[in-house]
């Protein structure tokens, strides 16, 4: 009693690629955001939101808060991040768990990490100026 439900579970995933040294390189950089970074962000800092594959979210909490989608392509280049900061900013809780373990192959030829890489940077800018992150920073104690 008293423990509330998370709306967002995530769990750890390792990054494989079959592409050589390169491909071996992202998939490892990856491999410590999917794993390290994301321990330090749940359980140091309390601030982990959701990053896509391979979270479980609760249908009924994120169709009360208006479902996940964003209308905007452009400014919400992240989408899944406003999933967990909308999340947030109404009281969700989001956990992080290492018991379940999800593999996922991608082509890490040059061109495909360049432009992953050129999303992330691209998304961060974008998410930067939203209403979101604004709040966050004015409610959260951090």
């Amino acid at each position: 009693a008293g423990r509330s439900r998370p709306g967002i579970v995530g769990f750890r995933e390792h990054i494989f690629s079959a592409v050589g040294s390169l491909g071996a390189l992202a998939a490892e950089g990856e491999f410590v955001f999917g794993t390290v970074t994301q321990r330090m962000l749940a359980q140091i800092l309390g601030c982990r939101m959701h990053y896509g594959h391979p979270d479980i979210m609760d249908k009924l909490q994120m169709m009360t808060q208006g479902g996940i989608s964003k209308a905007t392509r452009g400014l919400n280049l992240s989408e899944d991040i406003f999933a967990g900061m909308d999340l947030t900013l109404r009281g969700g809780e989001i956990k992080y768990t290492e018991y379940h373990h999800v593999g996922k192959g991608r082509d890490m030829g040059f061109m495909s990490i360049l432009s992953f890489f050129g999303k992330l940077a691209a998304g961060t800018a974008e998410q930067s100026i939203t209403r979101q992150s604004f709040r966050l920073g004015r409610g959260l104690s951090m």
